[in-house]
């Protein structure tokens, strides 16, 4: 990755911990890294994927630090109390990891998708749509 990629995921990650006491926070920080990343809808849906999972990793680090703490094991054997929290801590981090990589690429896409719009006349947007509104349907 580019250094400036780099810059505008960190961007749209800063934006999801800013407003994450907000619901859906992640398409927010990806439709702004959408926006500045391209017009294209592919790439804002990558550039907002990944602004997703680098906005995750503190949630990544909260839920392994309750799973540790709540003695999540991995052997064999009864599934105590202690365990089941673990287990559930480990599931939670699942959750979110879906939730914040898969709203990132949404905000990213519709962000992407909204500089487009907006540029509309002065750029050309994606590879296929310049291909269809060129070809003859004849």
């Amino acid at each position: 990755m580019k250094r400036s990629t780099l810059a505008i995921v960190g961007l749209g990650a800063f934006t999801t911990a800013v407003l994450s006491f907000l619901p859906f926070a992640p398409i927010a920080g990806g439709a702004l890294t959408g926006f500045t990343a391209s017009d294209s809808r592919f790439r804002g849906t990558y550039m907002g994927a990944a602004s997703g999972l680098v906005g995750f990793v503190p949630v990544f680090v909260v839920g392994v630090i309750a799973g540790v703490f709540a003695g999540a094991s991995w052997g064999v054997g009864a599934v105590g109390p202690a365990q089941f929290v673990g287990y559930l801590a480990i599931a939670a981090v699942v959750f979110a990891l879906a939730y914040y990589v898969g709203l990132g690429a949404l905000g990213g896409f519709l962000g992407a998708r909204y500089r487009a719009r907006l540029f509309s006349g002065s750029r050309s947007t994606d590879a296929d749509v310049d291909a269809n509104a060129n070809s003859d349907p004849a």
